[in-house]
């Protein structure tokens, strides 16, 4: 199983209520325009937490946050990669995963449906893993489900509280599958987390 980076534990914290994830190896869709992604550069809270995110070009975003280590008493900053892509009228986050020991070609991706509000706050709507996993078992998707009585929980969790779904089909594939009338099914909007933007703050 891959492993999760800091930052997407931190995401997921503040953000969303479950524990379930869904990734693929491939960027879906295509890059967003470079309007639209300027858009998402800034200083944003979710949660008690707060995240810089800065637009990098080509769709692609570094986002990062500060915590306190009490142990060293100094500040610790974690950060990684992000991708925001369009598919239609859609856009999905992707979130690198282990960057730092990660081989050419092996970066892995969890998913997510983003939408930029007109008052300033990105939604945040998970994959739903349940529905992804029922999806590649039906033979719908090409992939390999762990947790929720798959036989596999992951590292800290009791069997059957959480499902892991990795996406193994071609980037055409899935980008075909995920059409209009699928994408509202296949993320959560009820466990949809917020973030907004702090206003007057800058990264220079």
């Amino acid at each position: 199983m891959h492993r999760i980076s800091t930052l997407l534990i931190l995401l997921a914290a503040s953000l969303l209520t479950a524990c379930s994830s869904v990734s693929t190896p491939h960027l879906l869709g295509e890059a967003i325009d470079d309007a639209t992604a300027e858009e998402f550069n800034g200083v944003w809270k979710a949660g008690d937490t707060l995240f810089m995110v800065r637009h990098l070009g080509g769709g692609e975003f570094r986002a990062g946050t500060s915590r306190w280590n009490e142990g060293d008493r100094k500040f610790e900053f974690d950060q990684g990669l992000l991708h925001i892509r369009a598919l239609g009228d859609v856009m999905l986050l992707h979130l690198q995963e282990d960057e730092e020991g990660e081989v050419e070609g092996a970066a892995e991706y969890s998913l997510a449906r983003v939408i930029l509000t007109e008052t300033d706050e990105i939604l945040l709507i998970p994959a739903d893993a349940r529905r992804f996993a029922a999806a590649v078992r039906a033979g719908e998707l090409k992939g390999e489900v762990s947790g929720g009585g798959a036989g596999n929980a992951p590292e800290g969790f009791v069997e059957g509280s959480a499902t892991n779904v990795q996406l193994m089909g071609t980037k055409e594939e899935i980008d075909a599958y995920l059409t209009a009338d699928r994408v509202p099914l296949l993320f959560n909007v009820s466990d949809c987390g917020v973030m907004r933007r702090i206003e007057g703050a800058k990264i220079e």
